[in-house]
């Protein structure tokens, strides 16, 4: 190992005459208590505080025969020292960077099996330590994660772009909106064309710009060297305040810039597959299930949580693969759910712990967000969110305020939540009094509760044997009409609805058309048994329904 790997292992590491100081890892070290030296091709140590040479090591993922220097001539094997986390508004980690020693640098994706992928293509890319900046009103911005890192070690909130000078991309400014900012550039050109690249880029976001050049006397780097030199918060923030405020040299806002994507790019993007909680009918998302009340739409949706959280079927033919469910049941208590899940489970099987239920939760802008990512972040294989019912966590309108631009908004949050964790959420809903022939125009609200969900299903009255029928529809699934059954508490799928609900007599007729072709009415009675009249009458409600057609000569036939 050479003295540059093994610093570059420590935090507010800074130039002594004699060697280096840094914070000891072996303790929670403010002071800066370890030395380190370098005498006969060995790295010296030795901490202040006391810490013993073999725990600082352990701490370090070191052992005592790193201290020796590694000889010139001999190549290092590439191996990672440091891992950085990218992470979105909410915490999920998106991809990460990778520091190799000898130095290089490396991008990764997470995969849902858990391993990494080694490429960024169809990530969505953010400025460094995103959730920490977006709560911070003033932010510094350097050219890479080890300065960011320095800089939070002496608590001053900083960021940087992946990838290095150059890549700060526009779409970012957004994140900057209303914040004070400060650029340190490192010392070379393209550190101080990085620095006015990102400055034009934030200059009509942030309140302020500024390019905060540090003394470069001694041959200073970056702000991590002027760090080691010793530098501190106090004489950053000193120097910052000085700056002057940075303006383009052009005051014109910028001409806004079309964002597209070519058809052939479009082509070999990647995508990861589409997650279903329930195959073919219920994926990653926001879903909206309205009915009229005390139709079982609770049922439903408790026993779509039950299946899940126990890796069985659902609906009674649908295999789901098992993970956590979350059901927020705001109608009931307890005691309604202990009775319920005792006529929806395996009476030879205990109920899954997976299976976690909730009866008191607070309006989402009163906590109930924070208390659901919260919980997101503790339970990272979830697969289900069911919120029974949308009226109880649905803001009361505003006064002057748009209703459907509120709801839109409001349910698009929390759909791109759902997306953005890779979960199904289903929002239990209320249909209108009034009827209306198009299922979602049934759904209660603005339509900007529909337009914002990326399914929808309605479940409506249905007739022997059905119970009811599940209107299906949405950005990702197949339109569906599906004939279920309701019984004991439990639904069950009978199959589609136009093959179920067809009478014994018309299935007849059609599989006689089917088997003889097109025939008179006369012969479709006679092998019925009806009378002509009353089988004319039957072909007429058929051909309604759009069962059978007419042909030329006066014939049935089955539609082509």
């Amino acid at each position: 190992m050479n003295v540059e790997s093994f610093l570059e292992r420590l935090s507010g590491v800074r130039k002594t005459t004699a060697g280096w100081q840094a914070q000891c890892p072996a303790h929670e070290d403010r002071k800066a208590s370890l030395s380190i030296s370098v005498a006969d091709d060995k790295i010296l140590i030795h901490c202040h505080a006391g810490c013993e040479t073999a725990v600082i090591l352990e701490k370090m993922s070191l052992k005592p025969k790193d201290l020796f220097l590694t000889p010139l001539h001999k190549p290092a094997k590439p191996y990672i020292v440091a891992v950085y986390d990218y992470r979105d508004e909410v915490g999920k980690v998106l991809f990460q960077t990778v520091r190799f020693q000898p130095k290089d640098f490396r991008q990764r994706q997470p995969t849902p099996g858990g391993a990494w992928y080694w490429t960024l293509k169809g990530v969505k890319l953010v400025p460094y330590r995103l959730p920490e900046i977006l709560k911070e009103l003033s932010i510094f911005i350097v050219e890479g994660e080890k300065d960011v890192g320095n800089l939070v070690a002496i608590d001053v909130p900083a960021t940087c772009n992946p990838m290095g000078a150059g890549k700060w991309r526009d779409e970012w400014g957004t994140y900057f909106e209303g914040k004070e900012v400060s650029i340190i550039p490192d010392n070379d050109e393209p550190g101080r064309k990085h620095a006015i690249d990102v400055a034009r880029k934030l200059h009509y976001h942030a309140k302020s710009v500024k390019i905060v050049t540090l003394p470069e006397a001694g041959g200073v780097k970056d702000v991590s060297d002027w760090l080691a030199r010793g530098g501190n918060k106090e004489k950053l923030l000193a120097i910052a305040e000085k700056a002057p405020t940075w303006e383009p040299a052009s005051k014109g806002k910028p001409e806004s810039k079309l964002k597209t994507i070519t058809a052939a790019d479009l082509e070999d993007k990647e995508f990861p597959p589409v997650k279903w909680a329930v195959p073919g009918l219920l994926t990653e998302g926001l879903t909206i299930l309205a009915g009229r009340p005390k139709r079982g739409k609770s049922w439903l949706g408790l026993g779509l949580a039950l299946a899940i959280a126990s890796g069985g079927t659902a609906l009674g033919k649908l295999k789901v693969e098992r993970g956590d469910a979350l059901y927020l049941a705001l109608e009931d208590n307890e005691r309604r759910l202990q009775n319920r899940l005792s006529m929806l489970k395996d009476p030879e099987h205990r109920l899954p712990r997976r299976l976690h239920l909730v009866t008191d939760f607070p309006p989402l802008q009163l906590g109930g967000m924070a208390q659901l990512l919260k919980w997101l972040d503790e339970f990272k294989e979830t697969r289900l969110v069911i919120i029974d019912t949308l009226g109880r966590i649905l803001p009361s309108a505003k006064a002057n305020s748009n209703q459907f631009t509120d709801d839109y908004q409001f349910i698009g949050k929390l759909q791109k939540l759902a997306i953005d964790r890779g979960f199904a959420l289903l929002l239990i809903h209320h249909i209108r009094k009034e009827g209306a022939e198009y299922a979602l125009d049934r759904v209660a609200g603005t339509t900007g509760i529909t337009g914002a969900a990326d399914s929808v299903w309605v479940l409506d009255i249905g007739k022997p044997p059905a119970n009811a029928i599940l209107h299906v529809t949405g950005r990702d699934i197949e339109t569906q009409e599906i004939a279920m059954k309701f019984d004991g508490g439990i639904w069950s799928i009978l199959g589609e609805a136009r093959d179920v609900l067809i009478s014994e007599e018309r299935r007849t007729i059609i599989e006689l058309l089917a088997r003889e072709g097109p025939l008179y009415p006369k012969d479709i009675g006679n092998h019925l048994g009806k009378a002509c009249e009353a089988t004319r009458y039957l072909l007429f409600a058929m051909k309604k329904d759009s069962q059978v057609v007419n042909t030329e000569q006066g014939k049935y036939a089955l539609p082509s």
